[in-house]
Formats: C-alpha cells, sequence, structure tokens
C-alpha cells in the first residue's frame, strides 16, 4: 500500500533577506517616527514658550514707549517703524498690535500683513476674533486655532493697558511640522539614518526659529534703550544684567560697565537699602505675584553721590533658564514740586470752602460727587467720605434727585453758568421723610486744561425762609385777590366809568399839551415870518442898489485913476478890488439863509395845526416833512450814536380828508419813538418812511385809502410789549423819559377819529414797522 508525502512551502533565502529588509525597514521607520514624533512635540512646546516670552516683552516695550510719550499715535508711529524694519522671511510667523473701536477689531500693526501705515478692519469671523477679544479684556495666554486656509496656528496674546490695545505673536504649524514630515518619507529610503537626520532638522529649525526671536529680542531692546524712563533687568538676587541709556542719563553714569554686575543698590542711598529689600521681598512673594502694581517711590542716589526722588516699577518675566525681573525708573523730581505747589494750592482751596456756610460741591459726568465741603455733607445729614462717589439718586429722594439731575444736564449742555432754584429732600433711614429745604444753587461747567467739559461745580444758598415767606405772602395775596373780585363785581360799573373819565382826563391832557405846543410854535413861526420876509424882501433892493454903486465906483475909476492919494490908499486898506467880488457873494448867501429861514418856518406853521379843529383835504407829504423837520436835529449825529439814515419811499397820493394836526401828532408820536429805540441799538440806524395808495379789491366792500408806514431797525419788541402797546400809560422807557401816552393816544386818533388801522409788526433783534392806514375820504363814515 503506498504512502503520499506531504511538502511543506519553502522559503527562498532571497525572499528571506526581502522580508528581513521589509522587517527592518518598517522598524526602523516606526522608531525613526516615533523619535521625529518626539521631537516635534518639544519644537512645539519650545516654540509656544517663545511666543509667550516674545508677547510679554513686547508688551512691556510697547507700554514703556508709552509711558515715555503719553500719546497715541507717536507711540504707534514708533512700532510700526519698529516692524517695519524687521520683516520675517518666514511666510508664517507674524507679530500683530489690534485695538478695539467699537464692535470692530481693527489691525494697528503686523510684521507681515502690513506694509501700509492705515489700520485694517479684521472680519468678525476671524479666527484670531476670540483670543483679541480675550486680550482685549485683560486676560493673557496662548492659544491653537485652524486660519481661514485650515490651517493650525500656535500664538500667544497679551493686553497693552495704557490704550486698550492687544499684542499677538503667531506661527503656522506647517512653518514647523514640514521639515519633520519630509524626514519621515525619507525614512523610507534611508532607513535608520532618518533618526539622524531628523535630530539634525530638528536643531536646525530650532535653532533657526531661536535666531528669529533673538533678532526680536534685540530689535526691542532696541527700542528699550531709546525710551526716556530708565530701564535694566536684574536677577532675583538684585544683581544687574543690562541697562539702557536713560539709566545712565539719570544715574550719571558714564558706561555700562560701571553698573553691570553690581547690585541694584548701588543706585541707593544706605539708609533706603532695608526698604528696597522689603519691597523686592514683597515683590517676590507668589501671592503677590501677577497683581497690578503701581509705582514705588524710593531715593536714588547719582554717580556723583547726590540724591533725588524716584519712582520704581517691577514687572517679572518668567523663562526657561530662571527669573528675571525688570525694573523702570523715572525721576520724578519736577513732579513732586508740582505736587507740593498743588497740595499748597488745595489746602488753600480747602481752608476757603471749609470755611463757608454755604455747600460747595464738584460732580463728575456722571453726576458722582467727587468732594464736597461740611456745609453740604450737613444737608445730605452724611458724612462727606460716605458722599464721594454717590449720586443724587443714592442720597435724595427721587424727586428731588430728577429735579437736581435735570438742572445738571442744561448746565453742562450749555455750558453757562446759572442759578437755579432746587427743593433738596434727603433719603431718611428710619422710614420719616425729613422737611425739605429749598436752596439756591449757582451752578458752572468744570473744565480740563485742554477745556473739554469734565464736571460740575456747585455753590448753594438756603432759601427755606425766604421761599416760606413768600408762599405766606402768596397766600395773603390770594385771598386779597378774591376779595378783590367780590369788590370789583360790585363796582363794575363805578370803574367803567372810572376808565371813560381816566381815558377822556388822558385825552384832555395830551391835547392841551399839544394845543399849547401848538400855539407856541405857531407864534413862534409867525414872528420869526414878518423880520424874514422884510429881510428877504428888501435883499433884491440891496443887491440892486449895490450893483448900481459898484458900476458908479467903476465909472469913477475909469475917470479919475490914482489922483487923489487918500482914496487910492483907502481903496488898498478895505481891498476894494477883493469887496467887488465877494460882496454879491454875500448877498447871495443871505438870500439862500433867508430862503432856509422861510421853509422852516413855514414847517412849523404846517406842524402848528394841532389846534385846527375842522377836517380839511391835505397833503399828507407835508405834515411828514414838517415833522421830519422839526426833528431833524434829533437825526444829526450825537455823542451816543451815529447820524440816523432816513429813506423816503413817498408814492403818489391824492389829499386826504382828515384832521392834519393830529395826524401830525401821530408821526411825531411814532418817529419819536423810532428814534428812541434806536439809541439802544449799536449801528447802523436806518429810517423807513415810505407812502402808498390802496385801492379797494374787485367786488369787495373796501374804501380807498392810503397807507404810511414808518420802519427802524433798532432791537424790536416782544409779543407781550406789542399786546399792551397801546394801552393807556403803559411805557417801556425809564422814569421821567415817557409817559405812556403817545401810543394809546395815536390809536384814538387814527381809529376813533379817522376810522383808519394802526398795525405793529416787530420781533426782537429784527426792527419795528408800523402802518397807518387812513380813508382818503371821511364823508362816506360816520
Amino acid at each position: 500500500m503506498g504512502t503520499t508525502e506531504r511538502h511543506e512551502p519553502r522559503i527562498s533565502h532571497r525572499q528571506r533577506l526581502v522580508l528581513l529588509t521589509v522587517t527592518m525597514a518598517v522598524v526602523s521607520m516606526a522608531i525613526s517616527s516615533f523619535a521625529i514624533y518626539m521631537l516635534y512635540r518639544t519644537a512645539l512646546a519650545s516654540v509656544r514658550s517663545r511666543l509667550l516670552d516674545q508677547v510679554y516683552t513686547e508688551r512691556r516695550a510697547i507700554e514703556a514707549i508709552a509711558r515715555q510719550t503719553r500719546d497715541r499715535e507717536q507711540t504707534l508711529q514708533i512700532a510700526r517703524n519698529a516692524y517695519a524694519g524687521d520683516r520675517r522671511n518666514s511666510p508664517s510667523g507674524e507679530l500683530m498690535l489690534v485695538e478695539r473701536q467699537g464692535d470692530r477689531l481693527v489691525l494697528l500693526v503686523s510684521s507681515r500683513r502690513l506694509p501700509v501705515a492705515t489700520p485694517t478692519d479684521l472680519p468678525p469671523d476671524d479666527p484670531l476674533a476670540d483670543p483679541l477679544q480675550r486680550a482685549l479684556s485683560g486676560q493673557s495666554g496662548s492659544f491653537v486655532i485652524r486660519n481661514d486656509r485650515g490651517e493650525i496656528v500656535f500664538g500667544a496674546y497679551e493686553p497693552i493697558a495704557p490704550f486698550d490695545w492687544a499684542i499677538v505673536a503667531q506661527i503656522e504649524r506647517t512653518s514647523v511640522r514640514a521639515p519633520f514630515l519630509k524626514t519621515v518619507v525619507l525614512t523610507g529610503v534611508i532607513g535608520i539614518w532618518v533618526v539622524f537626520v531628523g535630530v539634525s532638522l530638528f536643531f536646525g529649525i530650532t535653532n533657526k526659529l531661536l535666531r528669529e526671536l533673538e533678532d526680536n529680542e534685540a530689535k526691542h531692546r532696541g527700542i528699550l534703550q531709546a525710551a526716556a524712563d530708565g530701564i535694566l533687568t536684574i536677577s532675583d538676587r538684585g544683581k544687574i544684567h543690562w541697562v539702557n541709556q536713560a539709566i545712565l542719563d539719570i544715574f550719571g553714569y558714564p558706561t555700562p560697565d560701571e553698573l553691570i554686575g553690581q547690585n541694584l543698590k548701588i543706585l541707593m542711598p544706605k539708609l533706603v537699602h532695608q526698604e528696597l529689600d522689603a519691597y523686592l521681598n514683597i515683590y517676590l512673594n507668589k501671592a503677590f505675584y501677577n497683581q497690578n502694581h503701581k509705582g514705588y517711590e524710593v531715593i536714588g542716589k547719582r554717580h556723583n553721590g547726590t540724591t533725588f526722588p524716584m519712582e520704581l516699577t517691577v514687572t517679572e518675566v518668567r523663562l526657561q533658564s530662571g527669573r528675571l525681573f525688570t525694573l523702570f525708573v523715572r525721576d520724578i523730581t519736577e513732579r513732586k514740586r508740582s505736587q507740593e505747589a498743588l497740595e499748597q494750592s488745595y489746602n488753600l482751596l480747602q481752608a476757603i470752602t471749609e470755611g463757608t456756610a454755604d455747600p460747595i460741591f464738584l460732580k463728575d459726568l456722571q453726576g458722582h460727587y467727587i468732594t464736597i465741603n461740611s456745609a453740604g455733607a450737613a444737608i445730605m445729614g452724611k458724612p462727606a467720605d460716605e458722599i464721594i462717589g454717590k449720586s443724587d439718586t443714592d442720597l435724595l429722594t427721587p424727586e428731588s434727585a430728577r429735579q437736581i439731575a435735570k438742572n445738571d444736564r442744561r448746565v453742562m449742555m450749555e455750558g453757562q453758568t446759572q442759578r437755579v432754584e432746587e427743593s433738596i429732600v434727603p433719603r431718611s433711614n428710619h422710614g420719616e421723610i425729613p422737611a425739605a429745604r429749598t436752596y439756591l444753587c449757582t451752578k458752572s461747567v468744570y473744565r480740563s486744561a485742554r477745556g473739554n467739559i469734565i464736571g460740575l461745580i456747585g455753590v448753594a444758598r438756603d432759601i427755606s425762609d425766604r421761599v416760606e415767606a413768600e408762599a405766606t405772602l402768596r397766600k395773603t395775596v390770594e385771598r386779597l385777590h378774591q376779595t378783590s373780585q367780590e369788590l370789583q363785581e360790585k363796582n363794575q360799573q363805578l370803574e367803567t366809568a372810572l376808565s371813560e373819565l381816566q381815558r377822556t382826563q388822558t385825552q384832555l391832557i395830551q391835547t392841551e399839551k399839544m394845543s399849547s405846543l401848538g400855539q407856541m410854535v405857531a407864534g413862534i413861526a409867525h414872528e420869526i415870518n414878518n423880520p424874514v420876509n422884510f429881510i428877504y424882501a428888501n435883499l433884491d433892493h440891496a443887491q440892486d442898489y449895490l450893483q448900481d454903486l459898484l458900476a458908479l465906483v467903476d465909472l469913477y475909476g475909469q475917470h479919475e485913476p490914482g489922483t487923489v492919494p487918500e482914496i487910492r490908499e483907502m481903496a488898498e486898506e478895505i481891498e476894494l478890488e477883493f469887496l467887488r467880488e465877494d460882496l454879491p457873494k454875500l448877498l447871495v448867501s443871505m438870500k439862500v439863509g433867508a430862503d432856509r429861514i422861510r421853509e422852516i418856518v413855514r414847517n412849523l406853521r404846517n406842524f402848528s395845526r394841532l389846534d385846527e379843529a375842522q377836517m380839511k383835504q391835505v397833503d399828507i407829504h407835508e405834515g411828514l416833512e414838517s415833522t421830519l423837520s422839526i426833528l431833524q436835529n434829533r437825526f444829526k449825529a450825537q455823542d451816543r450814536r451815529p447820524e440816523i439814515a432816513l429813506i423816503k419811499e413817498y408814492g403818489n397820493l391824492p389829499k386826504v380828508e382828515c384832521y392834519p394836526g393830529q395826524l401830525n401828532q401821530v408821526f411825531m408820536n411814532l418817529l419819536n419813538n423810532a428814534i428812541d429805540a434806536l439809541d439802544l441799538k449799536d449801528p447802523p440806524h436806518q429810517i423807513t418812511i415810505e407812502t402808498r395808495e390802496i385801492a379797494p379789491s374787485a367786488g369787495s366792500e373796501g374804501f380807498e385809502a392810503i397807507a404810511i408806514r414808518i420802519a427802524d431797525n433798532g432791537p424790536g419788541m416782544s409779543a407781550e410789549i406789542q399786546a399792551r402797546l397801546f394801552d393807556p400809560f403803559f411805557t417801556t422807557k425809564p422814569v421821567g423819559k415817557g409817559t405812556g401816552l403817545g401810543m394809546a393816544i395815536s390809536y384814538q386818533i387814527v381809529v376813533e377819529r379817522h376810522g383808519g388801522q394802526i398795525e405793529c409788526v416787530s420781533e426782537p433783534g429784527r426792527g419795528t414797522e408800523f402802518t397807518v392806514t387812513i380813508p382818503i375820504r371821511q364823508s362816506r363814515y360816520p
């Protein structure tokens, strides 16, 4: 019986070699890949640490520049110049300076993106938006995000307090990972040497990153060298490692070598060494770390041994090699002097405010009390330190607080000092509402050195007693008013009769006054008219006689030239030739003067029609001209004002049936009032007189009339004054300069005596215009 043999498949030597080679390649690749991965993780950790150190150093540098310049734009320009001179060769490494403007994030400076000097908005969906918001909120830290290309980016951020900025440093993972990925590919070709290549690439890339960061540090150190504040770095044992030029200038050392390696105490006298040790020990305490520190005032010692006050600020930088401290030093000699002067001024002001019984207070723009004196604190019923920082809403009842807040807003909006009465009712802690007190407050805006409104100053005076007395008086007046109303109801008829009597009396007084004036003017005109007519009539004869005498003298001179010495001497003495030329001119001047006197007399006689009782047809222009002639002297320039310009715009008017003397009285009142108003206004001064005929409209029952408009460019009148303009005895003139009768009588003459109208149009600052309308014929109207 036969058997069958089984043959196992055999692996050839070549196959074994290939398998061994593949196995060794896989093992080598795995080992090298793991080594490269660990190196890659180490490189990432180093990059993150460097980014944190970098943004912290950048932040301190920019804050130092900000303290030096105290100007946002200058600080921004220095940062731009620094980054423009340090452009990265790497396409991914970037340093950014960002600001928040409302809801927008604005990129101010970038070492890679910004060759331009204008800020650029970052999109709201930008991956950097969230880290930037945290930095602008005062936080610091690191982040890992994906950019808009989907690539992972490592970064760190820090806030910059003086200008509400944020500093961000970022680098893409691809720039760190790319060399390692290439190494992994090469491991399949060169096997175990990948580890060596990976290590070499790790150190090459790390050194390149370190060089870039060191370049950054050199650049920032150059910025610190240019700062006006002194900056130095020390170890945790106080040993000086580096100083900028400002330290040498402040302390008077010629070179840094004299300070490098020395203890910080060399810059201070021995008396403050213990005090400095205590301050540094407090700072080095971990519980005190990462808090905001204000400047610490200490005494400094210069190289020549002199001392001065300085401000010292310490910040800490944590590095892998240990802790490094940066000290910012500022000479505050001038500031101390200013503070002493300010304290003296404050003490003087405090003594003045505390020495008065009137409340004095100062508020900010939000209405919070900044300071208040003892008198003001007594009003609130609280100590002054419990009032500072609070508003009226916290201290007073709601109604009282709303009234005061409304007055404060009006004062700060208008920017002018105002006096207001305010009712003060403090809040009660025991449920009882205190009695209200009334204060007269004088409030003014408080401005900064640049003129901006930054608060409100108030001085108050208690007038509660006066207000109560006024309230009592008001109640008494109300009771008297009620009693008066009752009496008025009983005496209505008597008051009506008395009013009519007063009106008649007023008219009689003014009529008698104007009648007397008219009689006097008429008498003067009559007395002047006779001798003037005599002179004027004889001037022509005198001129004829003079011409005859001169002709005789000329004839005598032709026939007897120079025969008698006495006659020749007399002719020379009296200047015969000059008399012969000037005497006719003299007579012509006398005739012109006589004509002017006759014109004045005629105007006076026209104006003196005041006593005429009969209605006549007259030329209104003659009445206006006679009135202007009488007032001519008032139109001329005075000591207080220049000449008043008179503009006449006369129309073609028919003769008007009227009482001419009474209308002249109306014209006199209106022109006098216009001139008085112009005396209260700055030049130019102008009065316009316009006349025109008014024809009735078609189909209406109107009448033919004329209108006389007298307008001035004076200060004008308010609506309240216009409403009482024609009331008897109402006047806006000072006592002794006005009776209040002129306009009331003018209204009676125009409206009641002539059936016309008198209207006034005026606005404050726009002048006043009166329009008198008179019917042409009065016979049609009763």
